[in-house]
């Protein structure tokens, strides 16, 4: 995979769970067994949706650069961030927050996790 590629596959994604949670929060959860909705948790998960757009719209920066040396700290800064996101998932899963669904996140984060990472090192 190269990293264009993966910048498209970032801004589709991001993107998709962006709006879903923008604009349908509390669907968009009941997905994962996620209840128990107040103000303020409709609020964060519209935050982390933004927080999605916001990656598709890096991930649309960055896609056509030529500059190897910003395609490296893209893509392991996003591998790092990934990480995080990674093993928030792989507890909410375990801790019996979500239901058999909240794996789908688990393995899409995993997936970008191995996939920035393996496109940083090949920008070197």
């Amino acid at each position: 995979m190269n990293f264009n590629i993966l910048c498209l596959l970032a801004m589709i994604s991001s993107t998709l769970f962006g709006l879903a949670f923008l604009f349908f929060p509390e669907a968009t959860t009941a997905t994962y067994g996620v209840s128990g909705w107040n103000p303020g948790t409709t609020g964060v998960a519209r935050l982390y949706g933004a927080g999605l757009l916001y990656l598709a719209a890096a991930a649309y920066a960055v896609r056509d650069t030529a500059d190897s040396g910003l395609r490296r700290r893209w893509a392991m800064a996003a591998s790092a961030v990934s990480v995080v996101a990674l093993v928030l998932s792989l507890h909410f899963v375990l801790s019996g927050a979500a239901n058999a669904m909240g794996w789908s996140t688990v393995l899409i984060y995993a997936f970008f996790t191995v996939s920035w990472f393996v496109v940083g090192r090949r920008a070197a």
